[in-house]
């Protein structure tokens, strides 16, 4: 039996969480932009150490907050499935503060309501456009985790 796990993909609008999962399941990239205004699934299939896993990437528009409750989780369709995720991608430009600011919320509030026992993996994605010339190391200095990864848009 093949086994499951649910990522949810989860940051602030614009900051490329689209175009990411594009480029790591079709290996794709448009520059053409396109606001996420409601929850996509992407099914991929993947083979790792020899075992096969089905992958359920939920393509989360901006919520305003993490849900709290499953029954909130319930009501509002952007969250469907976001609570019960496997592991979470929190994703942020690194030019723009107020989406460093979101995913830190985000992920306080993961933290806040998922099992305190049960910690999901979380990884951040650090989004560079290409344009980009800023180097804030408050915002590197800020997350001090084991899955922290640099990246730009086409260069997933």
């Amino acid at each position: 039996m093949v086994e499951t796990l649910s990522i949810a993909v989860i940051g602030a609008p614009g900051v490329g969480k689209t175009s990411i999962i594009r480029q790591f399941i079709y290996n794709d990239f448009s520059e053409a932009y396109t606001p996420t205004r409601t929850r996509y699934v992407f099914r991929p299939s993947v083979i790792l150490n020899g075992n096969m896993y089905e992958l359920k990437i939920l393509d989360v528009p901006p919520i305003s907050s993490f849900p709290a409750s499953a029954s909130q989780e319930w009501l509002d369709l952007r969250c469907r499935g976001v609570r019960n995720a496997n592991a979470y991608i929190l994703v942020y430009d690194i030019c723009c503060v107020e989406s460093f600011e979101y995913v830190k919320m985000i992920k306080q509030q993961i933290m806040e309501n998922r099992y305190a026992h049960i910690i999901p993996p979380l990884l951040f994605l650090k989004i560079k456009p290409l344009m980009c010339n800023l180097l804030p190391s408050l915002l590197v200095s800020y997350i001090k985790l084991p899955g922290y990864l640099e990246t730009s848009h086409k260069a997933f």
